[in-house]
């Protein structure tokens, strides 16, 4: 990976973290969401900070779905919550979460089969943080 490619990575981590941190303070929770400093010594997600979750970024305008989220699925392991969260150039953030970790009404994003990747809902990052206070991932004090 260039020099310029872990830059972007890393403008669009702490980018995405920085949209968090706002959604969940507008919602009353002061949270610090910050980049896994480890992730590139020892792998890893890009973010750790939500008890339970591995939070996958990627900022390209060519979308790899499938690769980014089995990337997401093998970061977070068994015991952590899959979230992949990628954008555009002049788009919005969409972030996956597992479908069949939660019930809703967002669009699912299916794979083909051979991938043997599991479904994912589809939503924005302010609907993944209601998420996260629905399921008491995160609290209010």
């Amino acid at each position: 990976m260039s020099a310029s490619e872990r830059i972007k990575g890393k403008r669009a981590e702490n980018e995405f973290l920085k949209l968090l941190n706002k959604l969940f303070l507008d919602r009353g929770i002061e949270i610090n969401l910050r980049r896994n400093l480890q992730q590139t010594q020892q792998g890893g997600a890009d973010s750790l900070d939500l008890e339970g979750v591995a939070i996958e970024v990627k900022r390209h305008e060519r979308l790899s779905i499938a690769a980014w989220w089995r990337q997401a699925l093998t970061q977070a392991g068994q015991d952590r919550l899959p979230v992949l969260a990628y954008r555009q150039s002049r788009k919005s953030w969409t972030v996956l979460v597992p479908s069949d970790r939660f019930k809703g009404e967002w669009e699912q994003q299916t794979f083909r089969r051979d991938t043997g990747l599991p479904p994912a809902w589809v939503m924005n990052a302010e609907a993944f943080v209601e998420i996260c206070i629905q399921e008491g991932i995160v609290g209010r004090d």
